[in-house]
């Protein structure tokens, strides 16, 4: 009881000290002196160069590339030829279109994909017909993925976006820094909520590559989805900073496949500091090489940068400058981290009121255990007291 009372009364010691209106006003004022601002701000990219052939390129060194920022010109800080593990989310179209030799052309194809994979890579595979399944989350151990492909059929609509949409969230998944979705289609989108244009969107923002394999098909009344599928692959592809395919003849799907592995592991990674930003909008990002006749496939072709944070007297302010471990290009935005008081004063103040009373409550109720103890110690003894009268 006395301890409740204790605290009542630190409650109401705080709720005295609540400021009025005038100085909630001030303190309004004052909250930007005790915010903490955090600003990641280091743009990282993976490249791939081609020669005049189509061949990868490798043993390039940091003097052999330029990056352009809005197409100024921008320091490269970091760069490494080192392979980073993979994580990949294979996307494999099994609609009703992609039955039969196609689909098992697929299979095949995929799996000789699997066996060009590096021991630190894993994968993971998504079906989609008129909607998106997940079949087996990610996993280093590639036979199940390989068991889980040979029992795939085709029937159904093609959710194309809202699997791509599907593979982005699951990547967040992945336990490596580069993520990757694979897909392979035959047809356009028939089917499912999402849109081409908010698909571009999301893959924009994402830290994912995308590469993607088109199937062409044989059967006239198809024939006018031809030019569709290469462009919207295209759009695709472009946005999250990877390649599409076309395959005519789907015997063709090895060799595609691994055209894609090679340009998966054969990448530079580059980093380099944005210049300041106050808009938000979109930066481009472009990558060239010195050497003429080369082409650079970027991981991305550009990111919002993060905003600036104003404050007029920071108590602590930090930018880091880092390479973000599962976001490789995408930066994050400005943070603020405000703390739940006005200020230092008020907090040292708040705590010494509390503890007071509550060391006051726990001296009280020591002090009459004491008492208590005392007279329960002393009554025996005063049934003994000359001249008492028992009854």
């Amino acid at each position: 009881m006395i301890l409740f009372l204790c605290l009542a009364s630190a409650a109401g010691a705080a709720f005295r000290q609540a400021p009025g209106p005038a100085q909630d006003a001030n303190a309004k004022a004052q909250d930007q002196d005790f915010r903490i601002g955090v600003k990641v701000e280091l743009v990282s990219l993976f490249a791939t160069v081609h020669d005049s052939r189509g061949k990868i390129v490798t043993g390039l060194s940091q003097d052999d590339f330029t990056v352009y920022d809005n197409d100024v010109r921008q320091p490269i800080s970091q760069f490494s030829r080192e392979y980073m593990p993979l994580s990949i989310v294979i996307l494999l179209d099994t609609s009703g279109s992609m039955s039969g030799k196609k689909l098992e052309n697929a299979k095949k194809s995929l799996s000789q994909f699997l066996n060009r994979l590096n021991s630190g890579d894993e994968a993971m595979l998504i079906t989609f017909d008129s909607r998106p399944h997940v079949v087996q989350s990610f996993t280093r151990d590639l036979d199940r993925i390989r068991r889980s492909i040979r029992q795939l059929d085709g029937n159904g609509s093609t959710a194309l976006y809202d699997a791509i949409l599907t593979g982005l969230k699951e990547s967040a998944n992945g336990r490596n820094r580069r993520h990757v979705l694979l897909l392979l289609s035959d047809g356009v989108n028939t089917y499912g909520r999402a849109e081409l244009q908010g698909t571009i969107a999301q893959l924009r923002l994402s830290a994912t590559e995308l590469f993607a394999i088109g199937l062409e098909t044989d059967l006239l009344e198809e024939m006018q989805y031809k030019t569709i599928t290469q462009s919207v692959l295209d759009q695709l592809t472009n946005s999250a900073g990877g390649e599409s395919f076309i395959v005519g003849r789907t015997n063709e799907l090895g060799k595609v496949c691994g055209e894609i592995s090679e340009r998966m592991h054969h990448q530079y990674t580059l980093a380099y500091y944005p210049p300041e930003a106050r808009d938000g909008r979109w930066h481009t990002v472009r990558i060239e090489t010195r050497i003429p006749g080369y082409r650079v496939v970027a991981s991305k072709t550009g990111y919002f940068p993060a905003t600036t944070i104003s404050r007029q007297k920071p108590l602590l302010s930090t930018e880091c400058r880092i390479m973000s471990g599962n976001l490789p290009f995408r930066t994050a935005r400005g943070m603020q981290l405000a703390l739940p008081w006005k200020s230092d004063v008020d907090l040292l103040n708040s705590i010494l009121v509390v503890l007071l009373y509550l060391f006051m409550g726990w001296l009280l109720l020591f002090l009459l255990h004491r008492r208590e103890r005392s007279i329960l110690s002393d009554s025996p003894r005063s049934s003994q007291i000359p001249g008492h009268v028992g009854q």
